[in-house]
């Protein structure tokens, strides 16, 4: 299910499985005010009350970068939700094995490309991808989710430097298990070659769909260009200076401090202000209790 809303609240009882066996009707009420919310699509101020905004963005960056082939984007499918005691949703991947382009589709996955060409911003217009439509409906949340995306790209998705030695790493630590397992599905040759091996069909290597991949998104118009750097952030007892630095002819109208006092909070973002010296300067508000999380947003 992709969380389309219904008046029907025995509908959302067909479609997911709740594991929370105190939940009860209040919890399926929760789960159907989230879909009719996402329904309202643009509605930044009750999207902000029932899920983590921010969170959801990386989840569907995640999901749409590494094609998830039985995913969220590609066929609103393998995922979960959790309700905080704040009563925001997070959401979860589940089941993510048919990820890098392995997945063979399924129902709902008629419209997901079957190669690396798969647009970031897959799922904005359809219906029946209201999380992603409800999100990247609204411009500044679409600017930070393909922020995000491009954090992915540029500190992840280099083979070399990343990912490459991440997966090495994992695939040396597994190796002797997949050698002694008599029922895999693959066998251990094909194992042996999973990460750099010869591309044929849907045995692709990792390093194949990775190099692929990462060149079709940083060469996508909404993501190629000059983008603003941001150097460095200097924190001092009641505020915070942050200094940035533009790349190619950028034009920076507005940098944003986003505060959250403490975990499973919504964020509140602070409008900083140009100082003379071309820096960006605003009060860093004061914690109420516990830890403190920022990041910036130019």
């Amino acid at each position: 299910s992709a969380l389309n809303y219904t008046e029907d609240l025995e509908a959302y009882k067909r479609s997911f499985d709740m594991k929370t066996n105190s939940g009860g009707d209040e919890a399926w009420k929760a789960l159907q005010e989230l879909s009719r919310v996402f329904a309202k699509t643009g509605d930044e101020a009750a999207l902000r009350k029932v899920l983590d905004i921010d969170e959801a963005l990386w989840f569907i960056a995640l999901d749409n970068i590494l094609m998830d082939g039985d995913g969220y984007v590609s066929r609103a499918s393998d995922y979960n939700i959790y309700r905080d005691t704040k009563g925001r949703f997070h959401f979860l991947p589940h089941d993510s094995n048919e990820s890098f382009k392995t997945g063979s589709g399924g129902p709902g996955s008629r419209s997901y490309p079957r190669d690396e060409r798969l647009s970031p911003l897959f799922g904005g217009d359809m219906n029946d991808r209201p999380l992603v439509k409800a999100l990247l409906a609204i411009p500044h949340v679409r600017a930070r989710y393909l922020a995000h995306v491009k954090t992915i790209v540029d500190e992840w998705m280099d083979w070399d430097k990343a990912m490459g030695p991440a997966f090495q790493a994992y695939h040396d630590l597994i190796a002797d298990e997949v050698k002694r397992d008599d029922k895999c599905l693959y066998g251990y040759a094909a194992f042996k070659s999973s990460l750099e091996g010869r591309s044929s069909g849907r045995s692709q290597s990792v390093r194949s769909f990775v190099e692929s991949r990462r060149e079709y998104l940083v060469n996508h118009e909404t993501l190629s260009g000059p983008w603003p750097e941001i150097k460095s952030v200097v924190v001092e007892e009641g505020g915070a200076e942050v200094v940035v630095k533009v790349s190619g002819e950028v034009e920076i109208d507005q940098v944003l401090l986003h505060v959250a006092n403490g975990r499973n909070v919504p964020y509140d973002a602070v409008a900083l202000k140009k100082t003379s010296g071309g820096n960006w300067r605003g009060e860093l508000p004061g914690l109420k209790k516990g830890r403190q999380y920022w990041y910036v947003e130019a």
